[in-house]
């Protein structure tokens, strides 16, 4: 998170020294004066800043899978995380998605299931049946 800050730092005094000369694309990695950086430019600054940080190539594109299953495991709909990808099409993102949304539909069943049938835990009690301080 802390580099993520820097960055933001970064791009910031970028937009301000550029003035009116800034292209605000809206994208989050930029040339020099704002506008979008070519795909190929951001795997090769990743591969850089990932050998300088000493940690594992990560392609970027891979932010945008994080983001969708942060997402539905948030318990988003497919609708707001197609929007939130770009795609045209929500069975889009449903498609390329399907193992996300199966597994938070899993973990959804599974608190419904602890909160309405299972047995919650009995608190625990002294040799006597009579309950402890520590079990409140």
């Amino acid at each position: 998170m802390e580099l993520l800050r820097e960055y933001r730092l970064w791009y910031m005094e970028l937009q301000m020294m550029n003035g009116d000369k800034w292209e605000n694309s809206g994208y989050l990695f930029v040339k020099e004066n704002g506008s979008p950086m070519h795909p190929d430019s951001i795997t090769d600054w990743m591969g850089k800043f990932a050998n300088r940080h000493d940690l594992p190539h990560i392609n970027p594109h891979k932010f945008r899978h994080t983001m969708a299953s942060l997402l539905y495991f948030s318990g988003a709909d497919a609708v707001a995380v197609s929007k939130r990808l770009g795609h045209a099409k929500v069975s889009t993102t449903q498609n390329i998605y399907a193992h996300f949304i199966a597994q938070a539909d899993e973990q959804a069943a599974e608190s419904i299931a602890d909160a309405i049938l299972r047995q919650p835990k009995k608190p625990a009690s002294n040799s006597m049946g009579i309950f402890t301080k520590a079990a409140f």
